[in-house]
C-alpha cells in the first residue's frame, strides 16, 4: 500500500484545554499526525492529546523554548479508530491556559507498529527560512517525511521545496506542517519559507510505510 497524503485540519487557536473537530471523519487504521504551537514558555508543556475515540497520541519531538520562540511539538497516533459522527481532539497543557495553535494531517499506507523512525529540530534566528533537520538516517526506503514550522507571530507561510500538502493555522502565533514522501534512505531535512523576518523553530519527523 502506497504511503498517501489524505487531508488537514486547520485547527482555531485556543487556551488549553482546548477542543476542536477535525475537518472530516479520518479513516480506519490511519496515521493522524498534529503539530501544536503553544505560547507556554516551557519545553514539553503539552502533557496530552486525547480524542473522543481514545486513540493513543505520542510526542514525536518537540523544540526546546527559548526566549523569543513560539515552543513546537508533534504527536500522532497510528492505526487510528474513527469517531461514528464528529471526531473531536482536545490538547492539555501543563500550564493552564496557555494558547495553542494547532494543525493536523491525515495519512495512508503508514505502518501501524511503531511507525515513527526518525527527528530532529532546529531553531533559527531573524530569518525568513524555517529550517529543520537533518534527521538521522531512516532505516527504510518508504517512508513518509512530515515537517512542521512555527513563529511566535501571525505570518504566511509557503511549502519547501519537495515538500506539498502545506496546511497553516493562523493566532497567537503561526503554526504549519507540510509532507512528502520518500522511497530511498538517507538523512531528511526540509524548509518553509515564510513572509515575516523573526525567530522560528522546525520539527521533522518521518514515519515507516507498510513493507
Amino acid at each position: 500500500m502506497a504511503i498517501a497524503f489524505v487531508r488537514s485540519t486547520s485547527g482555531s487557536a485556543g487556551a488549553t484545554p482546548w477542543s476542536f473537530n477535525l475537518a472530516a471523519l479520518p479513516i480506519a487504521g490511519n496515521l493522524l499526525v498534529v503539530a501544536i504551537s503553544s505560547n507556554s514558555g516551557a519545553t514539553n508543556a503539552i502533557t496530552s492529546v486525547t480524542d473522543n475515540m481514545s486513540n493513543t497520541y505520542s510526542r514525536a519531538i518537540s523544540s526546546i523554548w527559548s526566549s523569543g520562540h513560539a515552543t513546537t511539538e508533534m504527536w500522532f497516533t497510528p492505526n487510528t479508530v474513527p469517531a461514528a459522527s464528529t471526531h473531536t481532539l482536545t490538547i492539555t497543557s501543563s500550564l493552564g491556559g496557555a494558547t495553542i495553535v494547532p494543525v493536523v494531517q491525515e495519512f495512508s499506507g503508514i505502518t501501524t507498529t511503531s511507525p515513527l523512525d526518525q527527528t530532529n529540530w532546529t531553531d533559527t534566528d531573524a530569518s525568513t527560512t524555517i529550517n529543520a533537520g537533518p534527521t538521522g538516517t531512516t532505516t527504510q526506503a518508504a517512508e513518509l517525511v512530515v515537517m512542521s514550522g512555527t513563529q511566535n507571530a501571525n505570518e504566511t507561510h509557503t511549502v519547501g521545496s519537495g515538500f506539498s500538502n502545506l496546511a497553516q493555522t493562523t493566532g497567537i502565533s503561526a503554526i504549519s506542517m507540510q509532507s512528502k514522501v520518500e522511497s530511498s534512505t538517507g538523512a531528511k531535512s526540509g524548509t518553509i519559507t515564510s513572509n515575516n523576518n523573526g525567530d522560528k523553530s522546525g520539527l521533522i519527523a518521518t514515519f515507516k510505510g507498510v513493507s
